[in-house]
């Protein structure tokens, strides 16, 4: 094989094997997925119990009828480790393991961990619809966004 036809051929084998690898790259690298938090239209609230029993509230969000019983999937779930009183007209961002917690459940034992993003709420009393909205972004590339006006859970969540 002359020269001319060796250096031919590798050009060609270095150009196919880059394109090959550019191609991968662009699938693994793919764009974050945004999505409106449309699909989590319904929304409660409780008292809970932060990890060092003090107060704080929990807002579940699905795009299912909810009851204060049962956790519906999939569902978004916002963990502030704050009284009602203390989260009202706060922003809280995440990831901080001071604050509290968010999940993304598709399923039971199934959840996405947060990469960025944040939770306002508006005027948080007891007894009355709470409002907020929120935006995060999570591992897998989702980006949630939206509002939620969540109604009060009746349980009494004992801590301490």
């Amino acid at each position: 094989m002359s020269r001319v036809m060796l250096r031919w051929t590798l050009c060609i084998g270095l150009w196919a094997g880059l394109a090959g690898y550019s191609s991968l790259v662009s699938i693994s690298a793919q764009a974050p997925q945004a999505v409106s938090g449309k699909e989590y239209s319904s929304a409660t609230i409780r008292h809970d119990c932060a990890p060092w029993d003090g107060a704080a509230v929990t807002v579940v969000l699905s795009g299912k009828p909810q009851k204060c019983e049962a956790m519906p999937y999939p569902n978004l779930t916002f963990r502030i480790w704050k009284s009602a009183s203390e989260a009202s007209g706060q922003t809280f961002k995440f990831p901080d393991d001071h604050v509290g917690g968010v999940s993304l459940m598709k399923q039971p034992r199934s959840f996405v961990q947060i990469k960025s993003g944040w939770v306002r709420f508006q005027t948080v009393t007891e007894g009355s619809p709470v409002k907020g909205d929120y935006d995060l972004t999570f591992e897998d590339g989702v980006t949630l966004r939206g509002a939620f006006q969540a109604d009060w859970c009746k349980q009494v969540m004992p801590c301490g």
